[in-house]
């Protein structure tokens, strides 16, 4: 039997993070979004906007990350884009490693 190994990473603005997979393993990436969908994480007085989604985001991580036992991210305008602008923005990404 095959164990997986999934993961969440959380990134605020301007945070940098890494994937990892045990060795032997590599990185599948399911899901990924720089912006904003709730107030409670990375929370901030001045987020009004909770409707920002990069349409980018999941095939960008994926050409940096997918395949790969280790990965590093950053959860930045530059890398992703400025989503919703006056906003402060965090990176979320769902993976497994197989």
């Amino acid at each position: 039997m095959t164990t997986i190994v999934s993961g969440d990473v959380i990134l605020c603005e301007g945070a940098i993070g890494y994937l990892n997979c045990p060795p032997g393993r590599r990185l599948v990436i399911y899901a990924a979004n720089y912006g904003r969908t709730r107030a409670n994480i990375c929370p901030d007085p001045s987020n009004q906007n909770t409707a920002c989604i990069s349409s980018t985001t999941l095939q960008k991580v994926k050409t940096m990350c997918q395949d790969r036992r280790r990965c590093q991210v950053q959860a930045k305008n530059e890398m992703f884009g400025d989503t919703c602008v006056g906003t402060n923005k965090y990176l979320t990404v769902e993976y497994e490693c197989w």
